[in-house]
């Protein structure tokens, strides 16, 4: 029941009512039926190109199975589609049974025609047939005299043009069988002995006795030209699509395995014991197919069937038809040996043109539907004006920082939910901003810091250098090779000084960054303590230190070098601030660790930064020690620090049982 009180649910129903209303019915089904008259494609008529495709078909498939097969070979088969006619508009293409392209139709690279035209008509028994004769003029015999005068000629237009020579009629397409529009088509290769395009290219006759036919092309290298489609006699050879697109739209139907087509026609043959009276499956001609499954033939030729179709490819601004044959290679004709397949019927009708017609004939109906929905948004709008005007208000206030305005909340719709959530918003804001106010002072202090930490490291490094700077120099004057391996000695601790100054600031670095992935394992931490005290023996000497160590065997899990670095940095720190004779007391207990040395307490000054980088009162060190130990016991989660005692100072880091 809240979700029809809301607003939302009544600004829906009236949209929805509105738009139902003007558009539901009509529209829904105006377009279904358009888009099925492009799938069904009734305007779209065989070629003479497919009737060759089913004609070659049937012919290698019937020597197929007869006793000779060797005489039609795949071979053979590809020799006839080089030679078959060359159609700008209808292309075969033969494929082996995985789909490859073995040989498609059309111009080679070499190939240089004219594609010249004819109307004439042929006796027949009863009647007169009208007839058109296409004529492909090879010119590679062209001087370039005569290819330029050819060219300027195509350029400058017109239709007539005359020729003589040596005609041959396409043997393999021969048969001239006629289209469905009752139309007889002939294919002829011409050398030419003449040729008359608006001037006189090659040879000279008087042109009564010539043959007169009318431009359609100019093919160079095996790529259209030029196309002349002014002659609307001519304008059903003519495709709307380019000879590009054309070759485009085929290369992606055969890489996507003829996926997302649909079916016109198709038969099946059946895989079945029962056979013909020449030995030959039975083929089902009533095969059931949905029309709108356009994966269907895709399934068929991944399975390996044998099958023929009549197919309809279907793009957004696109669409042309497929004549599919399978071909056998065994005399049962159970062995699938490829496809032969004729792509015709290019056209610019895709699923686009669908919304096109649709809109061109509702667009009245259309405009007054915006006009109603127009008025009633008005009339919604005029009711929601006073309490969005009012929520408008408040959140301007809002936006001046006051946060204490208030909205009212009564009600159930989403307005009042609306007016709910900006109060809401509004006591969060006031905490945010206070808690981004206390993240500001913190990203100052923290840049107050990175100030100091460079003059830190710039006044740090800047001595050694300087000292190395000075004893070079001494280097360069002097001869006493004494005095040069005295300057050396000292330039080389200067360089051991800024090279552990460097080290210690790339280990802090990349303790920061976190970029440390810890190598734990199981650590004697008692050994582990007597093994650093041996290292600095020398140290305790020096001072003449007494060490007391107080431990038992305890075993933690921890990362051995970066441990040994936090001890090694506890040690070195209470040597240097220890008193000359003093005892320095180490003490691991279960969860503790801890170096005390005699000495001077930790002001309040220092105890506030002794953690920071470049912070040390002795002047001895690079201040880098305790800050690479702070972030190396807290990567382990281990709590640490220090306190003054009696004595002087403790140092400590404690762990918990699962470090043990």
């Amino acid at each position: 029941m809240k979700i029809l009180r809301g607003l939302t649910f009544k600004i829906f129903m009236i949209l929805l009512i509105s738009f139902l209303f003007v558009f539901g019915v009509v529209v829904y089904d105006k377009y279904n039926n358009y888009y099925y008259d492009l799938i069904s494609g009734y305007d779209n008529k065989e070629t003479e190109m497919s009737y060759y495709t089913s004609d070659l078909a049937q012919q290698f498939n019937t020597i197929q199975k007869s006793s000779h097969p060797e005489n039609y070979s795949l071979e053979a088969l590809k020799k006839d589609l080089r030679n078959a006619p060359k159609s700008m508009s209808s292309k075969i293409c033969l494929l082996d049974n995985d789909f490859h392209l073995i040989e498609k139709t059309g111009f080679q690279k070499n190939d240089d025609y004219l594609y010249i035209t004819m109307l004439s008509t042929v006796q027949t028994y009863h009647s007169d047939l009208p007839s058109v004769d296409h004529y492909y003029l090879d010119i590679s015999s062209l001087s370039q005299n005569q290819l330029s005068l050819l060219e300027k000629a195509i350029e400058s237009g017109g239709e007539n043009v005359y020729f003589d020579g040596k005609i041959q009629e396409i043997n393999n397409f021969q048969f001239s069988s006629v289209n469905t529009q009752g139309i007889q088509e002939k294919y002829y290769i011409v050398y030419p002995t003449y040729l008359h395009y608006n001037y006189d290219i090659l040879g000279s006759m008087v042109q009564d006795y010539a043959k007169k036919g009318f431009f359609l092309g100019y093919i160079k290298q095996g790529e259209l030209k030029k196309y002349d489609d002014r002659s609307s006699t001519y304008s059903r050879f003519v495709s709307p699509l380019s000879y590009q697109t054309i070759n485009d739209l085929i290369e992606q139907t055969l890489d996507h395995h003829f996926s997302q087509i649909y079916i016109h026609s198709l038969a099946y043959r059946v895989k079945s014991e029962t056979s013909d009276y020449m030995g030959s499956p039975v083929v089902n001609k009533d095969l059931q197919f949905n029309i709108n499954d356009q994966n269907q033939i895709q399934k068929l030729m991944e399975d390996k069937e044998s099958f023929s179709a009549t197919l309809k490819k279907i793009n957004e601004d696109d669409s042309y038809m497929m004549n599919i044959q399978s071909l056998y290679s065994s005399k049962n004709n159970d062995c699938l040996a490829g496809y032969l397949v004729c792509f015709y019927n290019f056209s610019d009708k895709g699923s686009h043109s669908v919304l096109q017609t649709l809109y061109e004939d509702y667009k009245i109906t259309m405009f007054g539907s915006m006009i109603f929905i127009i008025l009633f948004s008005y009339l919604i709008s005029y009711m929601m004006t006073r309490r969005i005007k009012s929520i408008d208000q408040v959140a301007m206030q809002i936006a001046d920082n006051h946060f204490d305005v208030r909205l009212p909340t009564h009600g159930h719709d989403e307005l009042s939910s609306l007016s709910s959530h900006i109060n809401t918003m509004s006591l969060n804001l006031k905490k945010n901003i206070n808690q981004l106010q206390l993240e500001i002072d913190h990203v100052k202090k923290m840049e107050k810091i990175r100030k100091e930490f460079v003059a830190q490291f710039t006044h740090e490094i800047k001595t050694p250098l300087a000292i190395m700077n000075g004893h070079i120099d001494l280097l360069e004057e002097t001869e006493d090779p004494i005095k040069k391996k005295q300057y050396i000695s000292v330039i080389n601790k200067e360089i051991v000084k800024i090279n552990d100054l460097v080290l210690e600031m790339l280990e802090l670095s990349k303790l920061e960054a976190k970029a440390i992935i810890l190598q734990k394992q199981n650590i004697n931490l008692t050994e582990l303590c007597e093994d650093i005290i041996d290292e600095y023996e020398q140290l305790f000497q020096d001072k003449n230190l007494h060490i007391d160590l107080q431990a038992d065997d305890i075993f933690i899990e921890a990362d051995l070098k970066r441990i040994s670095m936090v001890i090694q940095n506890y040690l070195s720190n209470a040597i240097k601030h220890a008193l000359l004779y003093s005892t320095i007391s180490i003490s691991i207990e279960k969860k503790r660790f801890s170096i005390e040395n005699e000495g001077e307490h930790l002001s309040d000054d220092m105890k506030e930064k002794i953690w920071q980088s470049f912070v040390s009162d002795d002047h001895q060190g690079t201040g880098l020690g305790l800050a690479i130990c702070c972030h190396i016991l807290e990567l382990h989660g281990m709590d640490y620090g220090f306190e003054n005692t009696k004595k002087g100072v403790v140092f400590y880091f404690d762990w918990s049982d699962v470090h043990e």
